[in-house]
């Protein structure tokens, strides 16, 4: 039988091979909406892990560190950082990380100007205010300055998310993976979901310690308060005391000046006065008279006002003893 005669394929054989066919592209088709959902599953734990994280730690430090704990244990990610900008010198500096980072960080010189060391994918995510995916790190440019340092630790692919506190943007949180173009969108989506949250657990630390300073501050500021009206009260005795011995001594000055100087002064007044009405005429000396009891009484004004004046203890709001 030459080849043209042999017999065709039946129509039962052709039927089985595209069972088969059509079996397999199921199978496959299976095995990839299973690997999608247990992928969704790992970064969903891997959300709730953290969330739970942010409900129990109060320390700031620790929930950056317990952050890239998780994101790699179980986020499967081969490395994650999160780094702070330093806006005043342009640097970004690594404050916690966790997984493969071998000497990755170590000196590593990240900025967040646009300059070749901020054209990467955190010094992007900081300056923009946005995720960014670096896709392929062998392919990928503006990612050349740590390509050296990422090959021999295998990241392919990384993303970079910015870390906020309540508006402004104050650093990144970055993940690396050893698979180019590996993110999915709904792994981005959880992704920045987590840096959110990172973030406002953040502020709600510093917003507590900053409520815990200021009600320090009042407390020390009410204990000086109270510590100087105590010494005032000390004081006020001493004060009283003070001002009662300067009115004694005052009211003796007056009595003095009283005894002494009242009754001559006074007797100089009579005798002007006596002299003045014997002189009538200017020849015999009545001006001159007249000028001499001027000047006493005007000597007798001065000491009234002097002896009426409010004393010492007067004026500090004293009882004084009346002049002797």
């Amino acid at each position: 039988m030459t080849p043209s005669e042999s017999n065709p394929p039946s129509p039962a054989s052709s039927a089985s091979g595209g069972d088969a066919l059509e079996w397999g592209s199921d199978a496959e088709h299976l095995e990839q909406v299973e690997a999608r959902l247990a992928h969704r599953n790992r970064l969903l734990r891997t959300l709730l892990s953290i969330h739970r994280l942010l409900l129990m730690q109060t320390d700031a430090q620790a929930i950056l560190r317990r952050t890239c704990a998780i994101l790699v244990e179980e986020g499967c990610y081969r490395m994650a950082w999160i780094g702070v900008a330093d806006w005043t010198s342009g640097i970004v500096r690594p404050v916690a990380s966790e997984g493969l980072t071998g000497a990755y960080l170590d000196g590593i010189r990240i900025r967040i100007d646009d300059s070749p060391e901020g054209r990467g994918p955190t010094g992007v995510a900081i300056r923009e205010g946005r995720l960014v995916v670096n896709l392929d790190s062998e392919r990928n440019e503006a990612f050349a300055p740590w390509r050296g340092r990422a090959a021999p630790l295998g990241f392919r692919s990384s993303c970079a998310i910015p870390l906020r506190m309540r508006s402004e943007i104050v650093g990144a949180i970055n993940v690396y993976a050893a698979e180019p173009l590996p993110f999915e969108p709904d792994e981005l989506e959880l992704l920045e979901e987590l840096a959110g949250s990172v973030g406002f657990a953040m502020q709600a630390r510093e917003d507590e310690a900053e409520r815990v300073r200021a009600k320090e501050a009042l407390r020390l500021a009410h204990e000086e308060l109270e510590r100087l009206l105590e010494e005032r009260q000390r004081s006020v005795p001493a004060e009283t005391e003070l001002a009662e011995r300067a009115s004694i001594a005052e009211a003796k000055l007056l009595s003095m000046i009283r005894d002494e100087l009242w009754a001559p002064l006074r007797s100089i007044v009579d005798t002007a006065e006596r002299l003045r009405d014997a002189l009538s005429t200017p020849q015999e000396g009545e001006p001159q008279a007249s000028q001499l009891l001027e000047t006493a009484r005007g000597l007798e004004r001065r000491l009234d006002d002097l002896l009426a004046r409010p004393r010492v203890g007067a004026r500090a709001g004293l009882k004084l003893p009346e002049d002797p």
